[in-house]
């Protein structure tokens, strides 16, 4: 509220200067309206959400496959705390870090696997996983299947 006033270059107290009842209207509403107009700037920042969450997601696309990625080191990189970047990541794309950083790793895993002339502990270290039992863990876990 203080942040409407200012922009309006208002105080509060300046409804006592206000004569006639019709002013003291005019004076009201005119701070109602530049609480509208803060409101509707946070929603548009609240798409501004989006937009964190759609460079996460970019940003985990690529370097998916690199075993330092972390939710802090993506918060750093759109520059957000971990919290937040967790939060807006989970309500926009329903899903959450982890899980979405899992699902990509294995993905890539079981088109690697394909290949009979590959190495677990190579694939493990193609997906990002630092070491082979780790990975094996988690594909275990993901597929069902050793």
């Amino acid at each position: 509220m203080s942040d409407v006033m200012r922009s309006l270059g208002a105080a509060y107290t300046d409804i006592y200067q206000c004569d006639t009842l019709q002013s003291k209207r005019s004076f009201v509403l005119a701070i109602l309206f530049g609480c509208q107009q803060a409101l509707a700037a946070r929603r548009s920042q609240g798409h501004a959400a989006g937009s964190v969450a759609m460079r996460v997601r970019e940003y985990l696309d690529a370097e998916y496959c690199s075993n330092t990625i972390s939710l802090e080191t993506v918060a750093a990189f759109v520059h957000k705390t971990p919290a937040y970047v967790s939060r807006v990541f989970k309500n926009e794309l329903e899903c959450n870090f982890s899980d979405y950083l899992t699902q990509k790793r294995m993905r890539r895993a079981a088109e690697l696997l394909r290949d009979p002339n590959s190495r677990v502990y190579e694939i493990a270290e193609r997906c990002g996983y630092a070491d082979a039992s780790g990975f094996i863990r988690v594909f275990k876990k993901f597929y069902g299947v050793s």
